[in-house]
């Protein structure tokens, strides 16, 4: 596979950029891309014009610090609204879009204590988008229901083993009810738990990792239409891939070393147009990301090195930037104050199969 080298773009204000979502948010039908700056109260828009660059970027400034967001369609009137989740304030905040670079004013939640991250799926089938937040100073799941107008309610909390970090979502063992499995960092484990499609999940199991599990994600790796499991292992510079049974139950971990040192945000898509997920992975403290090609057996080669200009990635997307029909690379220099793209010139050209990284 080949990449251009990647060109950045320069935050205007010189803070930590450490999220960033894809979307079209000034309903023109091209590309643009917001990001999330640590502990303060901005978001900025880069606004894209041809061929996956940016021409210009405008500011929202939030009513609290931002430590995880994203954003989503929540009221069905097409336009990418803001939901973010705010440590300080213990809180989970929703800011609709008009789609003309305009807000409404936030509406705002109280959750537990020390609001880590957060997933967005319909829990309980009424065709509203819900929100499952990790708390991970109390050790704590959350629930809040969406009315599909952009509001929540709070509803259910449990308990989760210790150090709750990052989450995803999926139908993981095929009952037609949205589960959720969860890093616990300090645990040294990753855990499933299953949802019954009420806001309750009563039944769970757990799965070691290596040291820290940080982020995970879902995709089906072996195209038996079940949804494995791939977790970047922060202090053993690893992923570890899980493979589901169909019932919700994971095989043991297969161990990847990454090359790289620090392996932190992970994204799922075919880059290069075989018809089979790829992996790839940002090293906090290497000047390259690493790339796992998948085979159709659900094993991965050797990491291929994607040389970066900077390191200290903190958040990935790929997704296809300049329409050419190929999946693109999107992250976050958290240290460098910079939104960096790296275009894919592979020969073969793919579409888009699974965006996964909230």
């Amino acid at each position: 596979m080949n990449f251009s080298n990647d060109f950045s773009y320069l935050f205007s204000e010189i803070t930590y950029g450490t999220w960033h979502a894809i979307g079209d948010y000034d309903n023109d039908n091209i590309t643009d891309i917001a990001v999330a700056y640590l502990s303060h109260d901005i978001i900025q828009f880069f606004v894209g014009y041809n061929y996956g660059r940016f021409q210009r970027s405008y500011f929202y400034r939030t009513t609290s610090p931002i430590d995880f967001f994203t954003t989503i369609d929540l009221n069905k009137d097409g336009y990418e609204d803001i939901v973010y989740i705010s440590d300080p304030h213990n809180c989970l905040v929703v800011v609709l879009s008009y789609g003309n670079e305009t807000f409404t004013p936030p509406f705002t939640t109280g959750l537990g204590s020390t609001p880590n991250s957060f997933v967005i799926n319909d829990f309980n089938h009424d065709n509203h988008l819900d929100v499952f937040v990790v708390n991970r100073d109390n050790d704590i799941g959350s629930i809040l229901l969406g009315h599909g107008n952009g509001t929540f309610d709070f509803r259910k909390s449990f308990y989760t083993f210790f150090g709750p970090h990052y989450v995803v979502s999926g139908d993981f063992d095929n009952d037609d009810h949205i589960d959720v499995a969860i890093t616990e960092i300090f645990s040294y484990s990753i855990t499933v738990y299953f949802g019954c499609g009420n806001t309750t999940f009563p039944r769970s199991f757990s799965y070691k990792t290596k040291i820290q599990p940080w982020r995970i994600n879902t995709g089906d790796f072996n195209n038996d239409e079940y949804l494995d499991l791939v977790v970047t292992n922060r202090f053993n510079h690893s992923i570890s891939i899980l493979f589901n049974n169909g019932y919700g139950e994971f095989h043991e971990q297969i161990i990847y070393p990454t090359s790289g040192f620090t392996p932190f945000a992970v994204s799922i898509e075919d880059m290069n147009g075989d018809h089979v997920l790829d992996i790839i992975v940002t090293n906090f403290n290497s000047i390259f990301l690493s790339l796992f090609l998948g085979n159709v057996n659900g094993s991965f080669q050797n990491p291929m090195q994607i040389p970066t200009r900077y390191s200290s990635f903190s958040s990935l997307i790929l997704a296809d930037i300049n329409n050419d029909h190929r999946i693109d690379i999107t992250a976050i220099a958290y240290e460098k104050f910079s939104l960096n793209i790296i275009t894919n010139i592979c020969f073969n050209k793919t579409s888009v199969v699974n965006e996964t990284d909230v």
